[in-house]
């Protein structure tokens, strides 16, 4: 397992745990994690930023989490590990 789908399956045990359902909201299809509006909070809550201080989070938190990069990540790897989480290549 890679760095970037440890830390997207992270993301997913929480929203599991905070968004019952979140995975049926999210269409990998046009997943990206670069933007805001397309990244998985951007599709649940409208706005990554709006993601973060729904669930509480501080920046770090969602690096550690997936939802945004971090030193061993990049856009493309977060979004192919997060659609690869959703049964979407």
């Amino acid at each position: 397992m890679t760095i970037a789908e440890e830390k997207a399956a992270k993301g997913a045990a929480l929203l599991d745990e905070r968004l019952p359902g979140w995975r049926s909201m999210v269409a990998p299809e046009s997943l990206q994690l670069r933007w805001c509006s397309t990244c998985v909070l951007g599709q649940l809550f409208g706005d990554y930023k709006r993601g973060i201080d729904a669930l509480g989070l501080s920046d770090r938190e969602a690096r550690e989490h997936g939802f945004y990069t971090g030193r061993y990540t990049t856009w493309e790897r977060l979004t192919r590990a997060w659609r690869k989480l959703l049964g979407s290549s």
